[in-house]
């Protein structure tokens, strides 16, 4: 479903959202360089905090995101299936027409009636494709939605409680990041912490539901 690949690009829009960077501005390579000296010497100074997350350990290892996708593929294949059935039973009744026609005993109202019905099921089949593709559709944005959501919610609380002024995202190859010393790495920890709070959201429905 691309879920990956979409998810990254929602990753990377949601983290340079950040205090004091507006999206849509557009920077040289040679200003934005500029711009993180600067950072660096606040830092040094002593007025300025940046932390870093590595968006694609984010990915691979928060659990949300592991239980999300293995849902979505679940949903994904049961379309399919419903497809599937729906299509064999096309086929189905297509071949009861043509051995009924390979009989004899076909007329010419047979054929008209042959021919409506298997442009009703051709109609039927592309709406429920379209339908099944819908849905699909709108149980990734919702995915993509509660994920956006949850690490923005989570990231605020963890930077107002580690002194953290700026977040970023640092994806190899990129421009959202230009530099940074390694200690600024709270990616374990965020995902520590996501993963806490998650599994407990787990065990408080599964103590619900029983």
């Amino acid at each position: 479903m691309g879920v990956s690949a979409v998810l990254l690009i929602a990753v990377a829009y949601l983290f340079f959202q950040v205090q004091g960077l507006k999206s849509e501005s557009v920077q040289e390579p040679t200003d934005l360089l500029e711009q993180f000296e600067d950072q660096e010497q606040d830092q040094v100074n002593g007025s300025m905090k940046i932390g870093y997350v590595r968006g694609d350990s984010l990915m691979l290892n928060y659990l949300f995101v592991q239980d999300e996708q293995d849902a979505l593929l679940q949903k994904q294949t049961a379309s399919e299936n419903k497809l599937k059935r729906a299509l064999k039973k096309a086929e189905d009744k297509d071949k009861q027409w043509v051995d009924f026609f390979n009989s004899g005993s076909a007329t010419e109202s047979d054929q008209q009636l042959y021919q409506e019905e298997m442009m009703q099921l051709q109609y039927s089949l592309q709406q429920s494709e379209l339908n099944e593709q819908q849905k699909l559709a709108k149980a990734e944005m919702e995915f993509q939605k509660e994920f956006v959501d949850r690490i923005s919610e989570y990231l605020e609380r963890y930077a107002k409680e580690n002194g953290l002024d700026l977040v970023f995202n640092y994806e190899r190859g990129g421009m959202t990041l230009l530099y940074s010393v390694d200690a600024f790495d709270v990616t374990s920890e965020v995902i520590a912490g996501l993963n806490a709070e998650y599994q407990k959201e787990k065990e408080a429905a599964a103590a619900a539901g029983k």
